[in-house]
């Protein structure tokens, strides 16, 4: 049986950009081998990775409101329960408590944006494989989803062949 056709490897990976900047640090180029993991290059995005210390920061300061929240509504229940403190001045307490606890919440999730989006700027490799296109030099500027580097695997290869109707009928699984 003859089969003609495009022999192409199955695993073809196109790195893009997930944030805006600048590429430093690209140490690969085409016919690099990579391993699965591997950082291959970063992007310089202003403000990004201050934004994720500045969540840290916010989450530590949420705690520490938390915490003086949490003294003062235990000083309020024990001043309720002494008859030293009305109903309202309790609940407000309370409601202070419950507020802080929110913003520490909030806080935490938008540490946790911050980091991913901090994560975005390395580019790493998710194949074992070899550099067939490098599209971008250090220096240059990228936006999101613009494309820097194609890593492919070519260990298993795909054929989109073709046959004629005639030996179509000779074809099996694992020929």
């Amino acid at each position: 049986i003859v089969l003609s056709g495009p022999l192409q490897p199955k695993e073809v990976v196109a790195l893009r950009a997930r944030v805006g900047g600048t590429i430093a640090g690209l140490s690969v180029d085409r016919g690099s081998t990579v391993r699965r993991g591997q950082r291959l290059a970063t992007i310089r995005a202003a403000g990004i990775v201050s934004q994720a210390a500045g969540a840290r920061a916010n989450v530590a300061a949420a705690e520490a409101n938390h915490a003086l929240a949490r003294q003062r509504l235990e000083a309020a229940r024990t001043l309720f329960t002494a008859g030293a403190m009305s109903a309202i001045e309790r609940q407000s307490a309370e409601a202070g408590y419950e507020s802080a606890l929110a913003q520490v919440a909030a806080a935490k999730a938008q540490e946790t944006s911050a980091a991913e989006a901090a994560d975005y700027t390395s580019v790493v490799s998710p194949i074992d494989g070899v550099v067939s296109a490098r599209t971008r030099r250090d220096g240059e500027s990228v936006a999101p989803n613009d494309e820097i580097l194609v890593v492919v695997n070519g260990r298993t290869l795909d054929l989109a062949g073709q046959i004629g109707v005639d030996d179509a009928a000779r074809v099996k699984v694992g020929q």
